[in-house]
């Protein structure tokens, strides 16, 4: 009989053990090679998506010369550099359109991609945002041509291309200037803009390298070296890739939890296996068996074993990793998302598995060769109890033998319990979590930039000239009929209630103490506008609320049941002025009636400061914040001091030129169709404007709790493979111990032990583990609710991590009490008969 043969024959004596032994084993390669390639194809997905939105470069560089991009390639030799090259605007239907070229690696790398036609080539050639084509020349068609006023020229350009909408995605700086530090909206060709060279602005693209981690911090040293004249792609870090961390810290978190887990125990299942092994390996030595027949034998084995696991989990890992990513991020296979890397990964894996197995399985016959063939063929069953009480205490005594002996296989049960009860555990965190993040909110969300920059000037704020959403367009939207409400917010950050010494109350003292920004040198400016306001005082943080007569009639019904005419409320500048609760009431209603000067600082195009005025009359004042329920379902609200005034007057007298936040709600139950103009509307108000926001809110809250849908799908995933785990580490632990103390038990029950004091012997180590194990998983639980923010009470995570306990505690018990079954229905004689 060859050893092949052999190592066959032993494994179908041992059946159960083996099935039991290769459902581990393939319970661990899936897990480890799903998780795996579950979390690195949603983080190509992640990169994928984030570098065709936001581009794959990290650094742009602003006013540079074509020199540079040399100098750059010559100390970043794997960095790729595009060239994009700004030539000036052109103005058409009230949007200011950026010209320039790039080259072919910025073309890459910003992965701008051309939906329809070519990009342009020869002179003459243009290819156009498809956002911006629709609003200037909804009917130019590729092939025609159309004249434009560009520096002073009339030009002609034949439309080639139709780019897709990149240019509003893509970061930006806080002081964007249109043709200067933004992106082309007509792309004409480089060949072109060589006419254009002694007004070009080149700036360039620089993608330094792959490795996101060491990207960050090599773009802002590469900044710093140019004196922060460029920015950094914060969109992509800071938006698209926000997640991409956090991923990858808990993939490998994971990752060492199953391999530490899984690992552990298949190397008990394997020294339960080879405990009683002795036997037959004297036996085989006793008929002239050489030691290295031996290690053949178990090499076998584990081989076969590994096989038979490996073959069955292949096909098992593929539908656990659609299954996972389909509930989660992406729904591509995840076969397209993987390198060969990936795979290489999963091999070593398995060899690793394998080689550790393979150690295990030897360390018997290791530690064994030097023992006398007699000695081996005895094995570990002996009894040794010599003499016996049945005493009052003997239960006690019993139970700290069991515990005391080889202690140290008791250690992998109870990191195995622990281990579920605190997955269990953050599973249902971040159930509760995300249920609390998850709201039923319908709307979309519009922002005309991310950040600004500004100045502070005699305690107000100076701003450049800024890009906002349009009040018109705004106007178009609200009629359409699936808008139920739109809640504007005009960006009037810049605008300052100058008031009187008079006007000045302690509560209004107080106010402008807290929120006025932190005295410093005094220079022209300030000087220039402390003469200008002439003894005024300007109050920081002041909201300021434009309506139309709908919105001015809903508001003047609900604070003051009395109606104001609209007409009235605009011709004559009148105000409604909201003010905190914390003001003294007496403070609040001398505004009635009163004049509030608001005042704007601007620089004009010499450069000196002027201040800009509007005298208004307020009609009403409420004592209270601005808290307006529109509809229900939908609340308008300004946090502290709030100026209402009326939208036509302050737009036509310059007062705000369009609007910084849009907050619009769709009406319930809307069809399709409807939803999809509403989209379509939605976007086109922002699609335009560099550095703004568009989030459908449904959308947002969908993209927000992928992360924690995933996280704990992953983690009620791991907790199912570590309650199995534990559960037959229990069981091998305690059967094993039993069958190798069984002689000792024969004596036990022959000398009058009853079923009942076994049960209650086994029973109470059982509960050791349990309590041992229940101890030690309280402590990061605790940690988790106490250090990590939650939303809701800390009351309510203490009765989830109780549950949590009673739970895994109850499937342990329900199947120990087989285990103990089966353990005490044993017969005396078969644990007193000494095999042969």
């Amino acid at each position: 009989m060859t050893l092949i043969n052999l190592a066959y024959r032993i494994l179908r004596q041992r059946i159960k053990w083996t099935m039991l032994t290769i459902i581990v084993l393939t319970i661990s390669i899936t897990t480890i090679a799903s998780v795996f390639y579950v979390t690195q194809s949603i983080k190509s997905g992640l990169l994928n998506h984030s570098y065709e939105t936001y581009g794959d470069y990290q650094v742009v560089l602003l006013e540079q010369e074509r020199s540079e991009k040399d100098k750059l390639k010559e100390k970043h030799q794997d960095a790729q550099i595009g060239e994009i090259g700004l030539v000036g605007t052109i103005s058409e239907e009230d949007l200011t359109l950026t010209v320039g070229w790039m080259d072919e690696s910025a073309f890459n790398i910003g992965r701008v991609k051309v939906n329809e036609g070519n990009k342009p080539k020869q002179n003459g050639e243009v290819a156009v945002e498809d956002s911006y084509l629709k609003t200037i020349a909804p009917n130019w068609a590729i092939g025609e041509t159309r004249n434009f006023l560009f520096k002073g020229e009339e030009v002609t350009y034949k439309l080639v291309g139709i780019i897709d909408d990149y240019s509003s995605e893509r970061s930006i700086p806080l002081d964007v200037e249109k043709g200067i530090n933004d992106f082309p909206n007509i792309m004409i060709s480089e060949k072109e803009g060589e006419k254009y060279n002694d007004s070009t602005t080149l700036n360039l693209l620089i993608e330094l390298e792959e490795n996101i981690r060491n990207a960050e911090a090599e773009s802002f040293q590469l900044l710093d070296e140019y004196g922060y004249n460029g920015y950094f792609n914060e969109n992509l870090y800071y938006v698209g890739l926000i997640d991409y961390q956090t991923i990858n810290k808990l993939t490998w978190l994971f990752l060492l939890f199953i391999v530490v887990v899984s690992g552990l125990t298949i190397t008990q299942l394997f020294n339960y296996f080879y405990s009683d092994h002795m036997k037959k390996i004297a036996m085989m030595r006793a008929v002239g068996a050489q030691l290295k027949h031996i290690y053949l034998l178990s090499f076998y084995q584990v081989t076969f074993l590994y096989l038979v696991s490996f073959i069955i989990a292949i096909p098992l890992i593929f539908l656990l990793s659609v299954a996972i990513m389909h509930t989660t991020f992406i729904e591509t296979s995840f076969l397209f998302n993987l390198q060969m890397r990936d795979f290489i990964f999963l091999l070593i894996i398995v060899i690793g598995y394998f080689l550790l197995s393979l150690f295990f399985s030897l360390i018997p016959v290791i530690r064994n060769k030097q023992r006398a063939i007699l000695a081996m063929l005895k094995g570990p069953n002996e009894s040794s109890v010599k003499t016996v009480e049945i005493r009052h205490y003997f239960l006690i005594e019993q139970l700290w033998r069991q515990l005391v002996t080889q202690w140290k296989k008791n250690v992998l049960p109870i990191l195995c319990i622990s281990s579920s009860i605190f997955l269990f555990f953050f599973a249902l965190f971040l159930a509760k979590e995300t249920e609390g993040i998850v709201e039923n909110d319908n709307y979309y969300y519009l922002s005309s930039q991310h950040g600004y920059t500004y100045q502070d000037v005699g305690g107000m704020t100076l701003l450049p000239e800024s890009i906002n959403i349009n009040l018109e367009k705004v106007k178009q939207l609200s009629e359409h009929e699936g808008v139920d409400f739109i809640d504007k917010s005009p960006f009037t950050v810049d605008i300052f209630p100058l008031l009187t010494r008079e006007q000045l109350s302690s509560s209004i003292i107080r106010w402008h103490n807290e929120f006025k920004a932190e005295d410093g040198d005094r220079n022209e400016k300030d000087r220039t506008l402390e003469n200008l306001i002439n003894g005024l005082t300007p109050i920081p943080n002041v909201t300021v609320l434009t309506v139309n007569e709908e919105e001015l009639k809903g508001i003047t019904d609900y604070f003051f049941q009395s109606p104001v005419n609209y007409d009235a409320f605009n011709d004559e500048r009148k105000g409604l002025l909201f003010l905190p609760d914390d003001f003294l009431e007496e403070e609040v209603s001398v505004w009635i009636n009163d004049t509030l000067l608001v005042g704007r600082v601007i620089e004009n195009e010499h450069g000196k400061i002027e201040l800009n005025k509007w005298h208004y009359t307020i009609e009403h004042v409420h004592h209270g914040e601005f808290i307006y329920p529109v509809r229900e379902g939908i609340l308008q609200e300004r946090a502290g001091i709030t100026l209402v005034v009326g939208e036509r007057d302050a737009y036509l007298s310059d007062l705000f030129n369009g609007y910084y936040e849009l907050w619009v709600y769709p009406k319930e139950n809307i069809d399709l169709t409807l939803q999809e103009e509403m989209d379509s509307l939605t976007r086109e108000l922002v699609v335009s404007i560099p550095g703004s926001l568009y989030q459908p809110i449904k959308e947002w809250i969908l993209e927000e709790s992928k992360l924690p849908n995933f996280l704990k799908i992953l983690s009620m995933f791991l907790f199912i493979v570590s309650i199995i785990f534990s559960s037959i580490s229990i069981a091998v632990t305690m059967y094993g111990r039993f069958m190798t103390k069984k002689h000792e038990w024969g004596v036990f029950r022959a000398l009058g032990m009853t079923k009942r004091m076994m049960m209650t012997c086994l029973a109470s180590e059982l509960a050791v583990y349990l309590l041992i194990s229940t101890t030690l998983s309280i402590l990061p639980c605790v940690l988790v609710i106490l250090f990590k923010n939650h939303i809701h009470s800390t009351a309510i995570y203490m009765y989830y991590l109780c549950f949590s306990i009673l739970f895994v505690v109850l499937i342990l018990i329900v199947g120990s009490c087989i285990l103990l079954k089966l353990i005490i229905n044993k017969p005396i004689s078969a644990l007193l008969r000494i095999e042969e």
